[in-house]
């Protein structure tokens, strides 16, 4: 949905929607501008190297609580001193050898790109990479190995003293609480809609544009700031209650609920009579979920249609979010446990980090890019140009598409913040200013901006380059710069790691999007089996509890994960990208109906004594069912394994009397139906594609 969006905005209309004014990003802004500010001044004042780098740290650990900001802040500082350290070390045992220097190089990208695939925290692989290849660069110039040594130290102080400048600023700025926040967002949506269907059943209502335009900007948002909070509440651990635990479920449900009301909204300037009673039944719904009683939709909306309108899917989700919520604590609590001494252990790769061969390919072709670059500007003797190294460790995901939606914002940031902004302060601001306050004003304005553009749902990596690359220019020096070549060298340095990324990622086998997505589902529908065999186990509960935490986080990274590679749909220029923007849609359907599936099964565990063994039995063949739609679902599998039905064991149970069972069937009634949507949209060219990599080849050619 968010790709159609974007693409039905227009660029106009998106800008407005990504730059739209708030209370909260107007305070966030402030925050980012006033730490970068105070970083930027002590580290004048103390004249330390790396100012541009300390000025960004602050936006890379800038978050809307100061917990969060001196978590991630910590994290940077042990990641800087670790990939110090390893440098280091390499230069030591290698003598400073030139040829050791290209190899060192080569295997510490190896390491951050087969790490940041498999390693729970990316980030952390990424930043290892980036410090390790800065440090081992340093070694190039010809000086005394005693400056060079206390030049790449610096990079520890510089992040430590931004960090504390940005955590300072949080603390001292910031109160709120974050499940309250939750609550809010949570509530403003399911206003929006309600507002909208009550003027749809009052008929010529002359606000429905009004009401139109506030839901659409709220679908083309997103989830970004409702999982920012959920992932606050996680790690502080702050107020769980029953209030707390139904939150949750709600959004990606909720998320999916305002997509499918966009999309209404966006076809239909009315209803007929025909429909009347049924807006009437989603308008009543909207309002019990409002005012949090989830328990109540469920008698507003009970009868399941055979038509496949926007409505009946809108009349689905909100009963699929009803079935779930009380389900979804249940799982909560089985998965949270109730006895400390079981707690379960913290897996840090992920379960295919050693066994996925895509995982090395991936980081063989990181580590020859980043190289082929440190070689090249080498060769050129052009220092200035090294950040095309930066280019391919910050770019170089894993499928064309999330690299070429990356590359083209670093284009745009670094051309606002380098170009644009950068040589319009050397050309006409920077000559004229009389001392360094003065500078810092400039520093605050254009601090304040990027900080603005980094609060976007989708171009919020705009905004980062936009910062990053305007401190490259404007700390060239401590006094007032005025020299023009940072800024251009950046340009062309970004140019240079473009290239060679297409050269390398783009020609060899290429890892489309789509493809990732389709495997992502075949995994979630294979681990929601997993978790119902777990729940269905003659298993002590703490030892259950220990079972299924690492399946929920590995399917709740799965669902992030798939919303960001349908962001990146769009961005593959080949012959089948407007049938892949479709399909994606189809797949995230497919996601959702699993997700209420998961949260719907933590039931089966809590029957009466007369409907256990009835419970048991549906469980083992749902079980079945699952798996045989995984398979199904698999682009590898045998083509007429697809035609036969995965539902087939339940068959058995269709007239069944027993509640949880009459939900379940719903559910994966309507998953088995989203399924064939995927499957029916997949054509014998992305069947070969998947196993013959010179088909992938000779699609982008």
């Amino acid at each position: 949905m968010q790709s159609q969006t974007t693409e039905e905005l227009g660029w106009r209309e998106f800008l407005v929607h990504e730059l739209a004014p708030n209370e909260a990003r107007l305070a966030g802004s402030l925050r980012t501008a006033l730490a970068a500010v105070l970083a930027a001044l002590l580290m004048l004042i103390l004249q330390t190297p790396w100012v541009a780098l300390g000025c960004y740290m602050v936006f890379l650990v800038s978050y809307e609580s100061p917990y969060l900001t001196f978590k991630s802040g910590l994290l940077g500082v042990c990641t800087v001193t670790v990939g110090f350290a390893f440098s280091l070390a390499w230069i030591i045992i290698t003598r400073n050898d030139p040829v050791c220097r290209v190899l060192g190089i080569a295997a510490f990208t190896f390491i951050a790109g087969f790490f940041s695939r498999s390693f729970i925290l990316p980030v952390v692989a990424q930043n290892f990479g980036i410090v390790t290849a800065k440090v081992v660069s340093l070694w190039d110039m010809h000086r005394p190995a005693e400056k060079i040594l206390h030049t790449s130290m610096w990079p520890i102080s510089v992040v430590a003293l931004s960090v504390g400048c940005a955590v300072a600023v949080e603390y001292l700025f910031t109160r709120r609480d974050p499940v309250a926040e939750l609550e809010k967002e949570i509530q403003i949506r399911f206003e929006a809609m309600e507002q909208l269907f009550q003027r749809y059943c009052e008929q010529g209502n002359e606000r429905l544009g009004d009401s139109i335009t506030e839901v659409r900007r709220y679908a083309f948002a997103g989830q970004t700031s409702m999982q920012l909070l959920r992932q606050e509440i996680t790690l502080r651990r702050v107020n769980r209650t029953a209030r707390y635990e139904h939150l949750p479920v709600l959004i990606s449900n909720l998320t999916r609920l305002l997509e499918l009301v966009a999309a209404f909204a966006l076809h239909h300037s009315s209803i007929d009579e025909n429909d009347r009673a049924q807006a009437d039944r989603i308008l009543r719904a909207l309002t019990a979920a409002r005012s949090g009683h989830l328990d109540q939709i469920g008698s507003i909306v009970t009868v399941p249609h055979s038509s496949d309108t926007e409505l009946t899917r809108i009349e689905q989700t909100l009963r699929n979010m009803a079935a779930t919520s009380h389900a979804h604590e249940i799982l909560s609590t089985e998965a949270h446990g109730g006895n400390k001494a079981h707690k379960p252990s913290v897996q840090w790769l992920a379960p295919d980090a050693f066994s996925n061969p895509n995982n090395i390919i991936y980081a063989v072709k990181l580590s020859i890019c980043a190289t082929l670059c440190y070689v090249l500007y080498n060769i050129f003797a052009w220092p200035g140009i090294s950040t095309a190294v930066l280019t391919v460790l910050i770019t170089g995901l894993s499928t064309t598409g999330a690299s070429n939606q990356k590359m083209l914002w670093r284009i745009i940031g670094s051309t606002i913040g380098g170009v644009l902004l950068g040589y319009t302060c050397l050309t006409f601001v920077f000559p004229n200013l009389e001392n360094v306050s003065q500078l810092l004003v400039v520093i605050a304005i254009v601090s304040f901006f990027a900080a603005w553009v980094a609060r976007s749902p989708h171009i919020s990596y705009v905004g980062l380059q936009i910062a990053f690359s305007f401190y490259i220019v404007a700390f060239t020096s401590y006094s007032i710069p005025t020299k023009l070549e940072p800024g251009r060298d950046r340009v062309i340095g970004i140019v240079l790691g473009f290239l060679v990324m297409w050269a390398i990622f783009h020609q060899f086998r290429p890892e489309r999007a789509i493809h990732e997505m389709r495997r992502l589902l075949v995994r979630i529908l294979s681990a929601e089996a997993e978790v119902l065999d777990t729940l269905l186990a003659n298993a002590p509960g703490p030892e259950r509890s220990a079972a299924i935490a690492p399946i929920r986080r590995e399917l709740r990274e799965a669902g992030l994960k798939m919303r960001t590679l349908a962001d990146a749909v769009p961005f593959e220029f080949t012959r089948y990208r407007q049938r892949d923007i479709v399909k994606s849609e189809k797949i995230q359907a497919a996601v959702s109906c699993a997700g209420n599936l998961l949260l719907d099964i933590a039931s089966y565990t809590l029957p009466s004594a007369d409907a256990r063994n009835e419970l048991r039995e549906f469980g083992e063949a749902l079980g079945h069912a699952l798996r045989a739609m995984a398979a199904q679902v698999d682009p590898n599998s045998d083509p007429a394994q697809r035609l036969l039905p995965a539902t087939t064991a339940l068959d058995a149970f269709r007239a069944s009397s027993n509640e949880h069972i009459r939900k379940a069937l719903t559910v994966i009634q309507e998953l088995e139906s989203e399924c064939q949507r995927v499957i029916s949209s997949s054509t014998q060219s992305e069947t070969i594609s998947d196993v013959d990599p010179r088909s992938l080849v000779q699609e982008q050619l």
